[in-house]
């Protein structure tokens, strides 16, 4: 009963950017209430991974609350003390899915519904778009002249395309690999539907995040081509490889290059009003913080309604936090670092299981210059992607141990 409950809240914040992102706090504080509820049935892992997982959610949470102390001894505007970074505050969601039980497979499978729900509204804009003729590249001075809509739940389509692009060099099911694969229908197993997912994945919200995300899961695809070739050369990764260096080749030397050069240089509109907001933020750091709804003393702001936010998220967070941002930080590198492992480690090779996990952590590139990070639904997709690392390090400790992985907390 509590699992299916859990997973209505799922889906119901994962979706709920189409009423309104605040919604999704609602259900986001539902989970916070299981978790509290069912502190009982939370185990703590011996694995590092999984400890590490669970610690840092609680970490985040008292940083929020020091970001408040803080920001109220400081002075700040109350108002804006609660509103900055709110989002930090349903982090113990996480324990929520904890208490729950919810398994890998239902995890996945929460996700690909909520992604082929973005897909198919976002396929269906496309062909609006096509039809209409608003792609014609003379028009356009940067991709974000083509945008139709920028929404945030676009991201969730990022693992099921990291599967896809991986899945092309022939990976199939290995040790663990039914942790994805066997949560995914037929149809979407062979890698060609997920491909298929990149057209509504760039061409709809035509964000320079977006496909900076695309760059990275194409550069980790290549190294590990490149790897594959010198441990176990095989003639197919020699053909991808000469595809990839064709098809860089026709990009580079196609007017697409330019307008893509030009949408990340500095003279790109949004990106000087980033380069600008940069230098006001840097030379405001301190090590303690300034406090949750600190504003500039320089007197910059970006918004008169909002005065402490800034499209640059992780300069903003130190700008308020200090020291005190370092759990959020790691809760977003331990999981790339977890699959980075798990892609290149031959000792627990399981390239599609490291690849989703990538794939969900993804959201930190455009996060990094769009103030996405602390939404209902991304704050919990983080969280899923933080069970998911928490799931495959305690299956994959207790392989290795033959042993209980757990303790029961008293």
């Amino acid at each position: 009963m509590m699992r299916n409950i859990t997973i209505f809240l799922i889906l119901a914040c994962l979706l709920s950017p189409f009423v309104d992102h605040r919604i999704g706090f609602i259900f986001l504080g539902a989970l916070v209430v299981i978790g509290a509820l069912g502190a009982n049935k939370i185990k703590l892992p011996r694995g590092w991974y999984g400890l590490m997982v669970v610690i840092l959610p609680l970490a985040i949470f008292i940083s929020w609350l020091y970001g408040v102390l803080l920001g109220l001894v400081n002075g700040n505007e109350p108002e804006f003390v609660i509103s900055n970074f709110f989002g930090l505050a349903f982090y113990p969601a996480f324990y929520g899915l904890l208490a729950s039980r919810i398994t890998s497979h239902q995890i996945v499978r929460c996700i690909l519904f909520a992604s082929m729900v973005y897909f198919a509204y976002g396929a269906w804009l496309l062909l609006e778009s096509i039809i209409s003729g608003a792609f014609l590249i003379g028009l356009a001075s940067s991709i974000s002249d083509f945008r139709i809509i920028y929404l945030p739940g676009f991201l969730y389509m990022t693992p099921f395309i990291a599967l896809g692009i991986f899945q092309s060099i022939g990976v199939s099911t290995q040790k663990r690999d039914h942790f994805i694969i066997s949560s995914l229908p037929t149809w979407l197993k062979g890698g060609k539907f997920l491909l298929a997912m990149l057209a509504v994945f760039i061409f709809v919200p035509m964000s320079k995040g977006f496909i900076a995300i695309l760059i990275a899961l194409i550069f980790i695809f290549i190294f590990l081509i490149l790897w594959s070739c010198i441990n176990k050369p095989k003639l197919q990764y020699f053909i991808l490889l000469s595809i990839f260096i064709f098809l860089l080749f026709f990009l580079i030397n196609s007017e697409y290059m330019e307008l893509i050069t030009n949408s990340f240089s500095d003279q790109e509109g949004s990106n000087t009003v980033r380069a600008e907001q940069f230098g006001y933020i840097e030379n405001e750091l301190t090590f303690i913080g300034s406090g949750l709804g600190a504003v500039l003393r320089s007197g910059y702001i970006r918004s008169p309604e909002a005065p402490y936010g800034f499209e640059l998220s992780f300069l903003n967070l130190v700008h308020k936090l200090g020291w005190a941002c370092i759990p959020l930080f790691l809760s977003y590198f331990l999981p790339i670092g977890y699959g980075l492992k798990l892609i290149f480690c031959r000792r627990e090779h399981d390239i599609l299981a490291g690849a989703f996990i990538i794939g969900v952590i993804g959201f930190i590139i455009p996060g990094y210059g769009n103030p996405l990070l602390f939404a209902s639904n991304i704050i919990l997709f983080h969280c899923l992607g933080l069970l998911l690392v928490y799931q495959h390090s305690c299956e994959a400790y207790a392989s290795k141990c033959n042993e209980n992985y757990i303790i029961k907390l008293p």
